[in-house]
């Protein structure tokens, strides 16, 4: 299976999230950048300190995710 989240944008009738950290150090934080330049129907969030796991749990990005979701609703 791929997981390569570019694969699920094929829908440009969605505007997706991505969070992602400027720390992390599974996936340089540049990936998630080049992909919100490729897709204009793409939103990047950028933290700072977070790495790869603890942004799921920050308080700040799950307010800023459900915004996001509120939003479009």
């Amino acid at each position: 299976m791929d997981d390569n989240p570019v694969n699920l944008l094929n829908n440009e009738n969605q505007i997706f999230l991505i969070v992602h950290d400027k720390d992390d150090p599974v996936i340089p934080c540049i990936e998630s950048e080049k992909t919100a330049d490729r897709f204009p129907f793409l939103e990047l969030m950028v933290t700072k300190n977070l790495g790869h796991k603890r942004i799921l749990k920050d308080e700040a990005v799950i307010k800023a995710s459900l915004s996001f979701i509120r939003d479009r609703s």
